[in-house]
């Protein structure tokens, strides 16, 4: 009788760790969907009871949820479920985490449908901007090439660049390379060029896929410069971004230079096209000679073509979470980059092919359906965007530009990127 009562009592207790944990995703998919109903607001705290649940031998269950602070970027969800016996015994396990922010782009270069080909070659590898310069650290391995393509052809086609990371891919074909080309980690041996533990297949990558939403309002703007034109845009006190709509072309031609001073968003609803040696300068951090400490541009190219040539787009903070050029709308346009300049930013083109042409220096990610590199650029992926840091911190109604766009809270209010878990922890059994 001892033994069968000691095993019941862990079978339920067993039971109400699970409840526990579904307690939580329930927390977590009301966090991200900002999906309150039936929760009971407490300052700043959300509270829910889930009952009905039903064992064996007659115990019960319910799990109470709590949210504390759910308003804000760093939540903590508290989950505890009990579960009663036939005779009254109570058994409660309480499960506690802290969420946050969700990586936004864990790859150098995704493709999301299409592939991945570099026509001559390249070079792929990793560091973190939150600690300074590329050039003032050791590159990491952390520089990952994938391709959803399900074509019988590779999905990935390195010719001869070479990738300090990870290949992946979702067919048993996910990589083809030429001699030269190499596939290395921090412990792949001297001898080995492709080393196979680098090279994966999934059913299912990791490809983040998000909502674009741009401001409700914006100021009506044209943009189309030439000659030694110049025009700014943004302040260096602001704390929120400024909001344009271009409703045409923007264009920018000869030695023409449009300056952004300040965190602003621009959506064009034509084409985007930078020539000769016209170019968008996003200023520096510099409080004194620069944009302030919120400069950033997040610039939507919501259904027209994108020509970045000239001088591009030189973003002076040096830092990729600074610029954002994305369009999650945008289904047939030609998309290409074929300046110099060297790119410190993220790309997010998910339904349209984007073509590299030139031997560019690029910081950040991306991802688009399928990207094609003409030249043999060098990829320097930022590992700080996995870590799902709100891009100014201190001013929790602008984010910064990856966090604005996917954002799923309305205009006006703090802007939350979808959340995660981790460390999970016991804090309470009896």
């Amino acid at each position: 009788y001892t033994s069968l009562k000691m095993s019941t009592r862990n079978m339920m207790s067993s039971h109400a760790v699970e409840l526990a944990e579904a307690g939580l995703e329930q927390a977590l998919y009301a966090e991200n969907n900002s999906d309150w109903t039936a929760w009971t607001v407490g300052g700043s705290n959300e509270q829910m009871t889930l009952t009905g649940f039903a064992f064996e031998n007659g115990a019960t269950g319910q799990v109470l949820l709590t949210v504390n602070n759910y308003a804000t970027r760093n939540p903590t969800f508290v989950s505890e479920a009990e579960v009663t016996l036939s005779d009254s015994t109570v058994m409660k396990r309480q499960l506690q985490t802290t969420g946050s922010l969700a990586p936004s782009f864990v790859n150098a270069v995704g493709a999301t449908s299409g592939r991945v080909r570099f026509r001559a070659g390249g070079t792929l590898d990793s560091y973190d901007s939150s600690l300074g310069t590329y050039a003032s650290q050791v590159p990491g391995y952390s520089a990952v090439v994938l391709s959803q393509s399900t074509s019988s052809f590779p999905g990935v086609r390195l010719n001869t660049a070479n990738v300090d990371g990870y290949v992946v891919g979702v067919s048993s074909n996910p990589v083809s390379y030429s001699t030269g080309a190499t596939i290395i980690g921090p412990n792949t041996p001297n001898t080995e060029q492709i080393d196979p533990s680098r090279i994966l297949t999934q059913a299912n990558p990791n490809q983040p896929a998000y909502t674009e939403n741009v401001p409700n309002s914006a100021t009506p703007i044209n943009i189309n410069l030439s000659g030694t034109q110049s025009m700014t845009l943004g302040s260096k006190t602001a704390t929120t971004a400024t909001a344009y709509y271009v409703f045409g072309d923007l264009t920018l031609a000869n030695t023409s230079v449009l300056h952004i001073k300040g965190p602003v968003i621009i959506v064009v609803y034509g084409n985007v096209s930078i020539a000769d040696t016209a170019r968008i300068a996003v200023a520096s951090t510099n409080p004194t000679t620069g944009g302030g400490p919120n400069v950033s541009l997040e610039l939507h190219v919501a259904y027209g073509n994108m020509s970045i040539g000239g001088d591009g787009i030189a973003n002076n903070t040096q830092s990729p979470e600074r610029l954002l050029v994305m369009s999650t709308w945008n289904q047939g346009g030609t998309l290409a980059m074929s300046t110099s300049t060297p790119f410190y930013g993220v790309m997010d083109f998910p339904n349209n092919s984007l073509s590299i042409m030139n031997s560019q220096k690029i910081y950040g990610a991306l991802v688009a359906s399928s990207i094609t590199f003409y030249g043999s650029p060098s990829i320097h992926y930022d590992v700080h965007l996995q870590s799902g840091s709100p891009l100014v911190s201190g001013n929790p109604g602008f984010q910064g530009p990856i966090y604005n766009a996917f954002a799923s809270a309305t205009s006006g209010s703090t802007a939350i990127q979808p959340m995660t878990i981790s460390n999970v922890i016991e804090v309470a059994a009896n």
